[in-house]
């Protein structure tokens, strides 16, 4: 369900007779033009509940350059960047390939300055093996590489987006895409004062919110003893 078929969708739910949108640029109609915000509004929404969904975990690699510590996400070219998933990261050398990949541990930023922005550290260059995330979460790497070259691997999750062309579509996985509708429903009920499609859309929002929740939020692990 892309933007335009969302919009005409709820505007069916919502019982608007006539409203059946060629493009959602450049609209003055203002029952499409309140539509259209509140199908954005509910998958804004919708994407900060958890800001960890499943489907917004993403993976980036990028190579190395020599004796640079920190990479910009312009430097990784993300450009839809929410928060790291600080354990994912990994490395090798990008001429040798997977067969020698390694973990990266994460090193808390404070302590990282500390060991390789100091002194001798600096200019000491190896294969990194800790990895931390700067106050502009930036990845530095520790020690900074040398000339071999590496690939650096790691996880981090996108920050919620507005749709704006006809044909965006929702990352939601496809069967969810019913559930902006009906969370938009609730903004159409309360503020046309339509109890019922405010009512309908709660109902049919719940019971989808909970299955989207037992499919894609990450697993709870349980702990082990503590001794």
């Amino acid at each position: 369900m892309n933007f335009i078929q969302g919009v005409t969708r709820l505007a069916s739910e919502c019982v608007i007779a006539g409203v059946v949108p060629g493009s959602l640029t450049g609209i003055t109609d203002q029952n499409l033009t309140s539509l259209k915000a509140w199908f954005n509004m509910a998958w804004m929404d919708i994407q900060s509940i958890h800001p960890d969904w499943k489907w917004k975990r993403k993976s980036v690699s990028f190579t190395t350059v020599t004796g640079q510590h920190v990479y910009t996400l312009a430097n990784m070219s993300v450009t839809d960047f929410g928060f790291w998933e600080r354990n994912t990261f990994r490395v090798y050398p990008t001429s040798v390939g997977t067969k020698s990949e390694t973990f990266l541990p994460y090193r808390d930023y404070d302590s990282w300055r500390n060991v390789y922005q100091f002194g001798a550290y600096r200019t000491t260059y190896s294969r990194p093996y800790e990895v931390t995330v700067t106050p502009a979460n930036y990845i530095g790497l520790g020690p900074a590489p040398d000339s071999t070259g590496y690939t650096i691997i790691g996880d981090y999750f996108s920050v919620p987006t507005e749709l704006s062309a006809d044909t965006d579509t929702p990352d939601l996985p496809a069967e969810f895409h019913m559930a902006i509708v009906y969370l938009a429903m609730q903004y159409f009920g309360r503020a046309r004062m339509v109890p019922e499609v405010l009512a309908r859309g709660e109902i049919e929002y719940k019971k989808m919110l909970y299955r989207l929740e037992q499919r894609y939020l990450p697993e709870v692990v349980q702990a082990g003893p503590l001794a």
